[in-house]
C-alpha cells in the first residue's frame, strides 16, 4: 500500500509541473545560469526521487550524492522540477548561454612588426 501511495504522489507531482511556463516566468524557481559544456551541482534538500526537465536538449540532469548535477548542452532555457524523499518540490529555472569564443591565437612565426623609423 505504501508503495502504491508513493507511486501515486510521484505521478501527481509530475503532472503538476507539466504545464509550467517558460524558464524564468515562475518567481519561486531557483535561478541557475550556465555556459554550454559547464556543470553545476544544486541541492534539493535530500535524496532525489524524481527529476523532470522540460527541455532535455538544453540541459541534462543527473542525481549525485549531494544533490542534482545540471550540465548545459546547448543555449536556451528550461525548467527542471525535483521531488525529494520528503516529498518537497524544488523548481529550477535554468538558462544556458553559448560558450564564449576562444581567444585569437598568434601565428607561430609572426613577421616582425614594421619599423617605425623612416627609410634613408
Amino acid at each position: 500500500m505504501a508503495r502504491f501511495l508513493a507511486s501515486f504522489l510521484i505521478l501527481a507531482s509530475s503532472l503538476a509541473f507539466a504545464d509550467q511556463p517558460v524558464a524564468g516566468a515562475d518567481p519561486a524557481a531557483a535561478k541557475v545560469s550556465l555556459e554550454v559544456g559547464r556543470s553545476e551541482v544544486v541541492s534539493s534538500g535530500g535524496q532525489i526521487l524524481q527529476v523532470i526537465c522540460d527541455d532535455t536538449s538544453v540541459v541534462s540532469a543527473e542525481r549525485v550524492a549531494v544533490g542534482l548535477k545540471l550540465t548545459a548542452l546547448k543555449p536556451g532555457a528550461t525548467l527542471c522540477s525535483v521531488l525529494n524523499a520528503r516529498y518537497l518540490k524544488q523548481l529550477y529555472a535554468v538558462t544556458v548561454a553559448p560558450k564564449p569564443p576562444p581567444p585569437p591565437t598568434k601565428p607561430a612565426h609572426a613577421p616582425p612588426p614594421p619599423s617605425a623609423s623612416p627609410k634613408p
